[in-house]
């Protein structure tokens, strides 16, 4: 099987050049092909194809120069553009330029969910990777469903699974109860009663017989992730957070953790790395992102990765002629999916603050414990999709009122539950630092794209560090596969977003954050403003007590 090399992309108002780590090449054993939008270079085994955002042209000019001395050896292509001029945007990032292996039909791919009891980890994962593929054939994956053609352009089918355990059911059942309203959101599919997890909800089976007990035992806080609705799962957390609430240990460091040298070090982490501006990507996150699994995705009917209308006006991806994306007010998985993105980007900056940028040992436990999303699969922990099944949107009936705007909805919901779990579960429970980390979280998705995935590669990092632990049987050095499910999709999903809807994104969490309360819905059962109101009731007693003991300490004894 060919070997994707090490690369990288720069350019000028003549060339793309493509520097591409190609050690021990043959003398003629090189071929470079440009064909439109598309150059390919192969030099056995090595095999680089990229798409890049505007046309290229075969002429003359076209070349490719070898230097052995360079890095072990690299191979510098120029390739030419159609239209001199022309700046290609995201040439540095490589899920929108490699050509995903969904669409190049290539890999085998079984199923999985089996498993002997007490199988090493190694053989978990194993199953797990294989049960995750997209890479697999059609032949190898039945569970390949047809979908309305979407708005943009973009493959006619979608593998949801390569386990072959669902089955290709129609958009107007949808895991929907048979009373529903029909569900409109194309290419999604789920057996009645089996609600998915991972990223976009696109995985189920996952934790069926023996990997549910190794597996969901110690990495989740979920105790039946198959069988568990959407608004089970929330229910569970929410339940689980009331019980783990202790008011006591709130009202300890609201009174005396201002004092603690780890919260002061974190509340004057002012020169965090995502509080400045954007830099290049360091040599290590730019060979990381070039081994992460490539991936297409359908999210809301369209294609999340690839060249969009906005980078598409010189006649590659979508074309000048696609129309734009709807708004993600209009795109319920979408929005779902920045929600989920702003947990995760709040619990990096949590344990970013806490651990003054060097994740620690306890650094995945700490990202766990404060994004719903890993530790309970609760992507929609308010509740606010349409569709409860899986959601997407229902059809609305004629003469209904539109419906409401559901990414300020869904971001609404996602700050103040990662607030809430910040003062239940971690080492600092402040309300001014959980607040601080969720202004974090904003700044991040205000650089765009590359701020939240440099988070996102810090979070792979602490998930998949070697010894890192979760509690109970299966757990031990298991939370990398949180990666699989959702770390690693979210780092190729992030990359294809067009800068309008990161920035539309942004605006709507700001202003998420900049309204949250302590009375909010999801934190009025924490009872915030009676406790700090008891607490400073009891300080104000106690001091006057000892104003008064002082006074009268002065006074000689008759």
């Amino acid at each position: 099987m060919p070997i994707t090399p090490s690369f990288t992309l720069s350019q000028d108002e003549q060339f793309v050049y493509a520097r591409v780590r190609v050690p021990y090449v043959r003398a003629g054993g090189t071929e470079v092909d440009v064909d439109g939008c598309t150059l390919t270079v192969y030099c056995k085994p090595y095999l680089l194809r990229l798409n890049l955002p505007g046309p290229l042209v075969d002429d003359e000019r076209a070349r490719a120069v070898y230097d052995p001395d360079d890095g072990g050896g690299t191979l510098t292509v120029h390739a030419p553009k159609a239209v001199p001029g022309a700046m290609f945007l995201d040439l540095d990032l490589p899920a929108r330029l490699l050509a995903p292996a969904m669409l190049l039909g290539s890999g085998g791919g079984g199923g999985g969910g089996g498993g002997g009891g007490g199988a090493p980890t190694e053989e978990l994962a194993a199953l797990f990777n294989r049960s995750l593929s997209l890479e697999a054939g059609l032949a190898a994956a039945p569970a390949v469903a047809a979908v309305a053609p979407p708005p943009r352009a973009g493959p006619l089918i979608q593998v949801l699974s390569s386990t072959g355990s669902d089955e290709a059911v129609g958009g107007e059942l949808c895991g929907a109860p048979a009373t529903a309203e029909p569900c409109t959101c194309a290419g999604l599919a789920a057996l009645p009663g089996s609600a998915g997890y991972g990223f976009n909800r696109g995985v189920r089976g996952m934790f069926t017989g023996a990997l549910r007990g190794e597996l969901a035992a110690g990495l989740l806080r979920l105790g039946d992730p198959e069988g568990a609705s959407h608004a089970a799962r929330a229910a569970a957390r929410v339940a689980a957070e009331d019980a783990e609430w202790s008011p006591e240990r709130y009202v300890g460091d609201l009174l005396g953790g201002g004092e603690d040298p780890i919260f002061e070090a974190a509340v004057g982490g002012a020169g965090a790395w995502w509080a400045r501006p954007w830099d290049e990507w360091r040599a290590e996150e730019a060979e990381e992102l070039q081994r992460l699994p490539r991936r297409e995705f359908l999210v809301d009917g369209a294609v999340a990765v690839g060249w969009g209308p906005e980078e598409g006006g010189s006649g590659c991806g979508g074309g000048a002629s696609a129309p734009p994306p709807p708004p993600l007010s209009a795109r319920p998985q979408a929005a779902r999916l920045w929600a989920g993105l702003f947990t995760l980007l709040f619990a990096h900056a949590y344990d970013a603050r806490v651990t003054g940028g060097e994740p620690s040992v306890e650094s995945g436990w700490t990202l766990c414990a404060l994004s719903p999303l890993l530790s309970w699969l609760d992507d929609d922990p308010g509740q606010v999709s349409p569709c409860g099944a899986c959601g997407g949107a229902r059809g609305t009936p004629a003469g209904a009122p539109p419906p409401p705007a559901l990414l300020p909805a869904f971001l609404a919901a996602a700050a103040a539950t990662c607030v809430k779990r910040a003062l239940i579960y971690p080492y600092l429970r402040r309300w001014d630092l959980a607040l601080l980390c969720a202004t974090d979280a904003v700044a991040m998705l205000l650089q765009g794209k590359r701020a939240p995935l440099r988070a996102l590669l810090h979070v792979r990092r602490a998930l998949a560090a070697e010894g890192d632990t979760g509690e109970g049987a299966g757990g031990e050095d298991a939370r990398y596969l949180l990666n699989t499910l959702f770390v690693n999709d979210y780092c190729a999903w992030v990359q294809g977003v067009g800068e309008g809807e990161a920035r539309e994104a942004a605006l709507a969490a700001g202003a998420a954050v900049a309204a949250l309360q302590k009375d909010a819905p999801l934190l009025v059962g924490l009872g915030l403003l009676q406790l700090e109101e008891r607490a400073l009731e009891a300080l104000e007693e106690i001091e006057g007590e000892e104003c008064e003991h002082e006074d009268g300490g002065g006074e000689d004894p008759p």
